[in-house]
């Protein structure tokens, strides 16, 4: 006989969904293969009895047996049982987990594949400030709870938007990205490493005069609620009735 899930209480179901689909580690989301995982499995092994015959195969150490390496099961899969859990476990993975990018293009493509309505409940973000950087702070200016952030900023010419013979007070703070960046607000926790070039020459980024005061100072002041003519327009409209459950689920949890 089938477990009634949904009709537990909410509170209940998002206890579930957290347990489920909080990792214990930071997560850096790549596009896993059957390649790159035996390669992974291969590395950290420390057995030698792997077998390569068309399927590589590895003996259990408890039983003996040989099994072939696959891939483990997502936990992501529970979100494809119906359309109610997506949308109730779906904000939850985001918002709880710590993503990690080698640097900013990556970043700005994972925002883009994962589209504005997964985008908005990302709230923990690791990354190198590298390439593709403006247009990946703009995606990440429609995340409504993001709160903390650690950027490395290495001082990379290729990466800046002024040369280098030119004077300035910090290299880093006319970086391409950097202005889209600053307008970020609302979060809780910044984290800054890396180098800055100012007039004392080469500093660390968080010194008196370089880029990381600076910034701190503007990603820590309090989100500002933007008004438009458009929005003000739509102000009375009612959300749709999905739309209803999954906003009253997610106020629940953050509220719990």
């Amino acid at each position: 006989m089938p477990f009634p899930f949904l009709k537990l209480p909410a509170e209940l179901r998002n206890e579930i969904y957290h347990y489920h689909l909080l990792a214990s580690e930071k997560i850096k989301p790549t596009l896993p293969d059957d390649t790159s995982f035996v390669r992974t499995h291969l590395a950290r092994c420390p057995l030698n009895s792997h077998m390569v015959r068309g399927r590589i195969k590895c003996t259990d150490c408890f039983s003996g047996n040989e099994e072939i390496i696959r891939i483990p099961p997502s936990s992501l899969s529970l979100l494809l049982v119906n359309k109610q859990i997506y949308n109730e476990a779906l904000s939850i993975f985001y918002h709880e987990n710590h993503f990690v990018f080698a640097n900013t293009g990556e970043l700005g493509n994972f925002l883009k594949a994962i589209g504005p309505k997964r985008r908005k409940f990302i709230s923990k973000l690791t990354f190198g400030f590298g390439w593709g950087a403006h247009q990946a702070f703009k995606l990440l200016a429609e995340s409504l709870f993001l709160k903390e952030l650690h950027i490395n900023m290495d001082l990379n010419q290729r990466h800046l938007g002024v040369h280098h013979k030119y004077f300035v007070p910090s290299m880093m703070r006319l970086a391409t990205g950097m202005p889209a960046l600053s307008k970020l607000r609302g979060l809780e926790i910044v984290e800054l490493t890396g180098q800055d070039k100012t007039a004392r020459g080469i500093v660390d980024v968080n010194d008196e005069g370089a880029v990381g005061p600076w910034l701190k100072e503007q990603l820590l002041q309090p989100r500002e609620e933007k008004r438009t003519r458009r929005s003000r327009a739509r102000k009375s409209a009612l959300p749709r009735q999905h739309e209803f459950a999954e906003i009253e689920v997610f106020s629940t949890y953050l509220d719990a």
